[in-house]
């Protein structure tokens, strides 16, 4: 008997993940896909936690997911992360509304997924074409994201993101090298060099957190 594909679907908008499903099921028939969903990046890692003897072939995954309940996961990309070290043979396939084209390039080279994906851009044509795709080992990136390749780079690294983030969330400066693993000067340097690559160096905090939202850091 032919083994299952074995999906899971990672997005924190249930509508998404069901609507997924439905396009896959539509297509493969139910005796060859076993698919699982998850809502919050708790219930995938519970998911890949509890598969560990037989791994997901494939994850589906979002990566602008609320943080974990601990706040050690801070989105889809550390998500990713942690899975890739959980389940090594997975493959991940992202499926973003992204479309910044240094945030692309930043979990392109970061995290190195299988299969990237723009959400809008999605049929149930190109979610198979991707699927399979990626079980042959080949890497599948949409015409969208090969486009938005081609566009300079501007670098934002993942300390960058952080510093970022903890500042969203209300954290104040001094509290930062509790959080991220430098010094408070070395944060606020970080911090004006970030408002340059935004070229918007004389911004308040709230002007700089709007454009890296905007920009999709955050």
């Amino acid at each position: 008997m032919q083994k299952k594909l074995r999906l899971l679907i990672i997005d924190d908008h249930p509508m998404t993940t069901y609507g997924y499903e439905i396009s896959i099921k539509n297509i493969v028939q139910n005796d060859f896909i076993d698919i699982q969903k998850a809502c919050s990046i708790d219930d995938a890692l519970n998911f890949v936690n509890t598969s560990i003897e037989n791994p997901f072939d494939i994850l589906l995954l979002d990566i602008n997911m609320p943080p974990s309940k601990n706040h050690k996961i801070l989105n889809g990309e550390d998500l990713g992360f942690k899975i890739k070290e959980l389940s090594p043979k997975s493959k991940i396939i992202i499926q973003t509304s992204l479309t910044n084209s240094n945030r692309i390039k930043l979990i392109l080279n970061k995290l190195q997924p299988n299969g990237f994906l723009i959400k809008t851009q999605i049929t149930p044509e190109i979610l198979i074409d991707a699927i399979y795709a990626v079980l042959g080992n080949e890497n599948y990136y949409s015409v969208e994201i090969k486009q938005l390749l081609k566009i300079k780079k501007m670098e934002i690294d993942s300390l960058d993101q952080k510093i970022l983030y903890y500042i969203s969330i209300g954290e104040k400066m001094k509290n930062l090298p509790n959080y991220i693993p430098l010094s408070i000067a070395t944060i606020q340097r970080r911090k004006a060099k970030i408002k340059m690559k935004f070229n918007i160096p004389d911004c308040t905090d709230r002007e700089l957190l709007s454009e890296a939202i905007n920009k999709g850091y955050i």
